[in-house]
């Protein structure tokens, strides 16, 4: 309950943690970190616990099948399925179905084309008095009026288009179909993941049962941790700001529950800053080690050389980003 970088940094290890050499020497350099920083006791005492909570918890929530694994089901059944979770179609919400055309033949043996009404709607509201029953007359007679010497209208021709149109619209709405079952997947995953991080914490005793933040709690069981004293009162300081910044109302209530949003945020603020005051110690450890015995040199004030490099650090950081705060 005192290392949330733990805590972040387990239940945010996956089938991804281990992506490639980089972010195994990182993960092994951090884990060396707070090993040196809490004790081997500790660390291995506290990782071990989330561990082992974490598997309880994903043995005791259910699964929740993806459509894009049910089995006995066929592509097309499955992104059926998906239209109907939303209760609409690709087409519905992006293109106007092509009007139904169909062909005849006239009194004067040429091929005419009978329009759906929705082509002519656009004419009956320039000229309100007409109808469409008092267009299509004078649209045919044009076309029986037609020499026999022109080229007809090939109906067979505008067939074959319409039906090379409704192949690509097929194309349309299975593409559409297939971003939307992937965003149903992924929102099933997420909701599986965060359930899981949920009953985790819960059992941990950062949370309650509402999913709110036991402050009081995990301060207390701070303070009475076995570390060193200058560690401790650097936990407890981030504790007390991250728990004041998280405070504010600045969450946006549409994109999740305010109390995850604000679990997430005092976790992530206090983990940098606990990860800080590790990073802290070991620094003074070292200036006392090799530069105060070996040199006969002073640091009269460590605090402060430490966090003049951890501002330059971040400015560094900034540099290349710089544009991007100014800049759309």
């Amino acid at each position: 309950m005192i290392v949330f970088y733990m805590i972040v940094s387990f239940l945010s290890s996956g089938s991804h943690a281990l992506n490639s050499d980089d972010d195994f020497v990182h993960n092994y350099a951090v884990n060396q970190m707070w090993r040196d920083c809490l004790g081997d006791d500790l660390s291995f005492a506290w990782s071990r616990k989330v561990e082992l909570l974490t598997l309880a918890c994903s043995r005791r929530l259910p699964k929740v099948p993806s459509s894009s694994t049910q089995t006995g089901r066929t592509p097309r059944q499955r992104q059926a399925s998906v239209t109907s979770e939303l209760g609409l179609t690709a087409s519905q919400l992006f293109v106007t179905n092509p009007p139904e055309l169909t062909h005849h033949r006239s009194s004067s043996g040429l091929q005419t084309i009978q329009h759906h009404p929705s082509i002519l709607s656009s004419s009956v509201k320039t000229h309100p008095d007409l109808s469409i029953n008092a267009i299509q007359p004078i649209w045919f007679t044009l076309f029986d009026q037609i020499p026999i010497f022109v080229h007809p209208v090939d109906g067979e021709n505008i067939l074959r288009s319409r039906q090379r149109r409704q192949i690509r619209q097929e194309d349309k709405d299975d593409a559409f179909r297939a971003f939307v079952q992937n965003m149903l997947d992924r929102e099933r995953r997420v909701k599986e993941q965060l359930d899981n991080h949920t009953c985790v914490l819960e059992a941990l005793g950062v949370i309650n049962e509402d999913g709110e933040l036991r402050f009081d709690v995990i301060k207390e069981n701070t303070s009475r941790a076995n570390l060193p004293p200058e560690v401790k009162e650097d936990f407890i300081r981030a504790l007390d700001e991250c728990h004041r910044v998280t405070g504010c109302e600045t969450f946006i209530p549409h994109l999740a529950s305010t109390n995850i949003q604000r679990v997430l945020s005092f976790m992530q603020c206090t983990r940098n800053r606990q990860q800080m005051a590790c990073i802290k110690a070991g620094l003074k450890s070292f200036i006392q080690d090799n530069i105060a015995q070996k040199t006969g040199s002073r640091v009269i004030d460590l605090d402060a050389m430490v966090n003049r490099i951890y501002y330059i650090n971040q400015v560094t950081a900034l540099d290349g980003d710089i544009n991007n705060m100014f800049f759309p």
